[in-house]
This record gives C-alpha cells, sequence and structure tokens, in this order.
C-alpha cells in the first residue's frame, strides 16, 4: 500500500516560479488545495523542490509539509524539459509512491494503490511519428500504443528508476528542439515502453479527481469550477 505522496517544483532556483500557468497566484492557490486534499488521504506528504522553490512556497504560506530540497545542477539536462526534474523525483524514491501534479485535486482517496504501475488514466498513441525519432531503439521497440498520462505517476520504484536511466540519456541533448512531442516522449512513452517491455500493465488511479490542466473524470464539473473560481490555466 502507498502512503507516500509526491509533488515536484522546479523553478530553476527561482527563475521559472510560474511554472507554466498564467501567473504565480493562480499556481499557489491551485497548489494549496491540492495539497489540503493530498494531506487528508496521505500519511507522508513531500515536495521536492529546489532552495528558489523552498522560499517562495515557505514565504507564501506552504509550510506545514516535508521538503526535500535538491540541486539540480548536478544534473545534466536541457533546461527546456521541463519534466525531467519530475523524473528525478521518481528515481529517487526507495519505496512504493504516488507523485501528483500541483494542479491535480484529489477528491477521494485511490482505492488501488497496491498496483504495481498506476498513472492519471490511458490514453491511445496511433503510431510514433517522425517528432519521436529522438527516442532510443529500445523505446520504439516495446512501443505500446495504450499510453499512461503522468499527472498522476506512482508504484514500485524500480520502474522509474528504469524511467530515469534511459530518459537521461535524451534529456542533455542541447540540440534537440524540445516540442510537447519531445517532452512527452521523454516521460511517458519511454514509460510505457518500460511497462511493455516487462509485462507491467498500467492502472489509472481509481477515485474521484479534478485536474485543472488537463483531464477531470468529471469535465463538466472542470469547466465549471474554471468559470466560477476564474482558475484559468495556460496551454
Amino acid at each position: 500500500m502507498i502512503n507516500r505522496l509526491l509533488y515536484t517544483f522546479w523553478t530553476n532556483e527561482g527563475n521559472n516560479l510560474e511554472n507554466n500557468f498564467v501567473n504565480i497566484q493562480q499556481m499557489v492557490d491551485l497548489f494549496d488545495r491540492s495539497l489540503e486534499k493530498s494531506k487528508e488521504f496521505f500519511e507522508h506528504v513531500v515536495i521536492y523542490t529546489d532552495s528558489g522553490g523552498k522560499d517562495f512556497l515557505e514565504k507564501a504560506g506552504v509550510s506545514d509539509v516535508e521538503y526535500v530540497v535538491l540541486d539540480y545542477s548536478q544534473y545534466k539536462f536541457n533546461k527546456e524539459i521541463w519534466c525531467f526534474p519530475k523524473i528525478i523525483t521518481y528515481s529517487l524514491q526507495k519505496e512504493r509512491f504516488l507523485h501528483i501534479d500541483m494542479d491535480l485535486i484529489l477528491e477521494e482517496k485511490p482505492r488501488n494503490l497496491h498496483e504495481k504501475l498506476l498513472c492519471e488514466k490511458t490514453r491511445p498513441l496511433f503510431q510514433l511519428s517522425t517528432e519521436r525519432d529522438f527516442l532510443p531503439e529500445m523505446v520504439k521497440k516495446h512501443f505500446n500504443p495504450i499510453n499512461i498520462c503522468s499527472g498522476a505517476l506512482g508504484g514500485d520504484p524500480a520502474i522509474f528508476k528504469k524511467l530515469f536511466t534511459i530518459a537521461s540519456k535524451v534529456a542533455d541533448n542541447k540540440n534537440l528542439i524540445v516540442t510537447p512531442e519531445v517532452l512527452f516522449g521523454i516521460e511517458e512513452i519511454i514509460l510505457t515502453s518500460i511497462a511493455s517491455a516487462n509485462n507491467i500493465s498500467p492502472a489509472p488511479i481509481d477515485c474521484r479527481f479534478t485536474h485543472y490542466q488537463g483531464y477531470s473524470n468529471k469535465s463538466t464539473e472542470r469547466f465549471e469550477r474554471w468559470q466560477e473560481e476564474d482558475l484559468i490555466i495556460a496551454d
């Protein structure tokens, strides 16, 4: 059973506090709501961040939580690949975990925390396009058209250590033009291929939740909340 829920807040030492949100305040509001719910359902809630991120969150009032402060400069990766710090967080785990995005709010505790690989949902990806030619041959060989969605990820740490090993081989490519296809490939396609190679079926988290930036299993409610609460998230 998973008792450890994680977040990653990489700010490039305070130079990217918005984290792709429209503005900082909206990000803080959503993060705070997500944290409050997560603390209801999990014994250990931990934020992995850099020194700039910890200073900012503490000043914003996000203090009643455990922090792990990392020096991301020790890792070689193209800073445009903003999902790679999450992959670093996954790789450091020694016990089963669930990691969620700061704009994903759990409405109840997931009922299937025993699964080997948990994800937000699965979705079809019909083919490997030419934009994904940067992916290693191992990934192409074990490509699975039913891909995970990474708003929530967790399970067996061994799977995620393999993800880090493979993703590290491409994340430091300074000549790689970073597009949504690249970000999707480095995290989601690689992880799905690892699962496929090891005969592991990803299990979507079994609970009600709202993901403001992406999917909601109550999509009409998602848009109603955007209207009522003025929580507009950048594409």
